[in-house]
């Protein structure tokens, strides 16, 4: 498995998922009059670039070194209680502390298998979208 990201600059490990209000994230979605969290462009850049460094079978306190500590860190599971994964999630934009909010909220989830080892990454941020989108089939 390959993942291919966007090489973007670095930014302290204290100030990721922290409440920030001050600056705001480049979007095009609806913007919060007080959002909970935001992370300006530079922020934005510097999370990146730090996660192109990151590859697949990177164990998990080794991810958490190099982008510091996640907003939540959680073992998933199916109702049976089959492991689906442990997945840390760091956002870039979060309109509420206690909310989720799929249609606005902006973050980057890893996903790693039972021996901590990482697995795959999604990302809902614009412009740094992991997968990349797939084209249509040609018809």
């Amino acid at each position: 498995m390959r993942i291919v990201l966007l090489a973007v600059a670095m930014i302290p490990a204290a100030v990721l998922g922290q409440p920030r209000q001050d600056e705001s994230v480049v979007s095009t979605r609806p913007a919060a009059t007080n959002p909970y969290l935001t992370m300006n462009s530079g922020e934005l850049n510097s999370f990146f670039e730090r996660l192109s460094a990151v590859s697949p079978g990177t164990e998990v306190d080794e991810v958490k070194r190099m982008l510091g500590q996640p907003f939540s860190d959680h073992v998933g599971a199916t109702k049976e209680g089959k492991f689906v994964g442990r997945f840390l999630k760091y956002y870039m934009y979060k309109l509420s502390k206690n909310l989720v909010n799929e249609k606005v909220d902006q973050y980057v989830r890893l996903r790693f298998d039972r021996q901590d080892k990482l697995v795959n990454i999604y990302s809902n941020v614009e412009g740094h979208l992991l997968p990349p989108p797939v084209p249509p089939l040609a018809r």
